[in-house]
């Protein structure tokens, strides 16, 4: 897995990401996730409620430097994909940064509302598809989503 990247022009601290990351948890994802900061380093999680702060997140958040903090999902397919980048790219947007990947040499410009749903990002990842038939494609989708949480299902969007 590719960690993800935000590089920012402001000073990042790990209570203003974690206000912005409460915040995303908020408008994007209904606050599904539990938001934790440890007190010891500047990392922060995403866990499921009432999964354990001390147990795997299913994304950790580290900040290595005033200006540059670095994303890792814990698998869950294309569907931690789309939480990853709704945190990745509200950060960035927050802190007037720009996203990456250690996987891609470009970098860009967040724009945190573009994959409102899954349904959208997992469009988007999977636009080269495009010789399926629309069956082939809902069979796909279907499947994707067969990996998604039940508490999580009303977020596909």
């Amino acid at each position: 897995m590719n960690n993800g990247i935000v590089t920012t022009r402001k000073t990042m601290t790990p209570d203003k990401v974690r206000w912005v990351m409460e915040t995303i948890n908020e408008v994007f994802l209904d606050g599904k996730f539990t938001i934790y900061q440890a007190d010891d380093a500047p990392w922060l999680g995403a866990f499921q409620p009432g999964s354990e702060p001390g147990g795997v997140p299913v994304l950790g958040v580290t900040i290595t430097s005033r200006r540059r903090l670095e994303t890792r999902k814990s698998g869950g397919g294309d569907f931690m994909g789309w939480i990853e980048t709704l945190f990745q790219e509200g950060i960035a947007f927050h802190f007037n940064g720009r996203c990456g990947n250690e996987g891609v040499g470009e970098r860009w410009d967040p724009r945190p509302e573009k994959f409102p749903t899954f349904r959208a990002y997992y469009n988007h990842i999977h636009s080269w598809q495009k010789r399926l038939t629309e069956e082939q494609e809902a069979y796909f989708f279907d499947a994707a989503c067969q990996a998604i949480p039940k508490d999580y299902k009303s977020l596909i969007g």
